[in-house]
């Protein structure tokens, strides 16, 4: 739960004083328990949406910068070499 609202609420501790909503936890169990096991399906959905939300940044990224050097040409912007006269 805490890392679902993480990003969306802030802790005013004392004045001056913020963090975002975060909560901490230890697992006390002997080897083989399958504690990794029940981290990795536990946070499953947050690590694919993590991912897809970096390919769809990746992506506006290259679009953005497409356009930006199309707007650039046309507007004289860009030059070419180190002569800027």
């Amino acid at each position: 739960m805490a890392l679902a609202v993480q990003a969306q609420y802030r802790v005013r501790r004392r004045e001056g004083l913020e963090s975002p909503c975060s909560l901490a936890l230890v697992s006390i169990c002997a080897s083989g328990e399958r504690k990794t096991t029940v981290d990795r399906k536990t946070t499953k959905a947050f690590h694919e949406f993590q991912s897809d939300q970096l390919q769809e940044y990746k992506k506006q990224r290259t679009e953005y910068s497409a356009a930006k050097l199309i707007w650039e040409l046309g507007n004289g912007r860009v030059w070419q070499g180190t002569d800027r006269g």
